[in-house]
């Protein structure tokens, strides 16, 4: 768990955090959202001592880390940025064993973890040996989360990882991502200026602005219970994607129907924008779902999803 009591950093007069406080339990996918220069990014980078706090505390797994080196906190803590930073020098397999050998991990337990990174992230066993600047930038990317994974970290940290993809690889990394059992029991603590990606990510969102927290909650809490105007505002032109990729199916349960015989397409707890993707892209007229939660399974045509949508959320589409 991650714990932050009274965070702040000013440099000169001008405070970039501002006395924020909040916590990330243990496997928790948190997201920094906001304005260009609301202070996420120094927020992030104050939790494994890239930057120290001019005022506060941070705690992870109950230790303070004022009482830890920063090079001892940060071998426990998995960072990604989102610009390159592979060494040009190194080959694909070096880049990923960093953190492994200065845990002096042995040889082949190094050389066996890379390799089962490189196939978990899609990337051909041959890469070991090339350099990063033999790559596309989605592919060093792809590298830049695997050197991150590479000695098992708890608690990774992602400073907009995906800002220099274009939105087609962009999308490609997060599908792959969300797959992987290293990011689903992980920490997570992610900087990003994407909505919809922050939507689809988060468990909870932190949305700042001007160094200030101004509402703390799930992604649901967010878009529908507002703290202030700011908030409302923020989301205002991102809602109608934002919500389908908030809203679950079991949300819409009540208007589904019994179903006939077919085979069982998804999950009640996939997002009615991951709903109507599937339909899409398998051409069906007709989705039939599971809902874990009451064991029922129910069937929905796709031109009923959006009139649901309209129905729960009260908006027009």
């Amino acid at each position: 768990m991650i714990v932050v009591r009274h965070l702040g950093k000013h440099y000169g007069d001008t405070p970039a955090v501002d006395d924020i406080s909040f916590s990330v339990a243990e496997g928790e996918k948190f997201i920094l959202l906001g304005t260009s220069g609301c202070g996420k990014t120094t927020t992030l980078k104050m939790l494994n001592r890239l930057v120290e706090p001019s005022a506060g505390e941070i705690s992870v797994n109950g230790r303070d880390i004022k009482k830890q080196s920063p090079e001892m906190l940060r071998r426990g803590i998995g960072y990604v940025l989102q610009n390159n930073s592979l060494f040009p020098h190194y080959t694909i397999g070096e880049n990923i064993a960093i953190v492994p050998r200065l845990l002096n991990w042995d040889k082949q337990k190094i050389k066996e973890r890379c390799s089962d990174l490189l196939d978990k992230l899609h990337l051909p066993q041959d890469y070991y040996h090339w350099y990063p600047a033999q790559l596309s930038g989605g592919q060093q990317q792809r590298v830049n989360i695997a050197r991150a994974l590479a000695a098992d970290p708890p608690i990774l940290l992602m400073d907009e990882p995906f800002g220099a993809l274009d939105p087609v690889t962009r999308r490609s990394i997060i599908k792959e991502l969300l797959l992987l059992d290293e990011y689903k029991r992980k920490t997570i603590v992610m900087v990003t200026h994407d909505i919809d990606e922050a939507f689809e990510l988060a468990d909870r969102i932190c949305l700042m602005d001007k160094g200030k927290i101004q509402q703390l909650g799930s992604p649901t809490e967010l878009l529908f219970r507002p703290a202030n105007e700011f908030v409302r505002s923020f989301f205002s032109g991102h809602y109608l994607q934002a919500a389908l990729k908030t809203l679950k199916l079991k949300d819409i349960w009540y208007g589904f129907n019994e179903a006939a015989n077919g085979e069982v397409r998804l999950s009640s707890s996939a997002s009615i924008w991951e709903a109507m993707e599937y339909m899409n892209s398998n051409r069906l007229q007709e989705l039939i779902a599971w809902n874990e939660d009451t064991n029922e399974i129910k069937s929905v045509k796709s031109s009923e999803l959006l009139r649901l949508f309209s129905d729960y959320t009260g908006r027009p589409i």
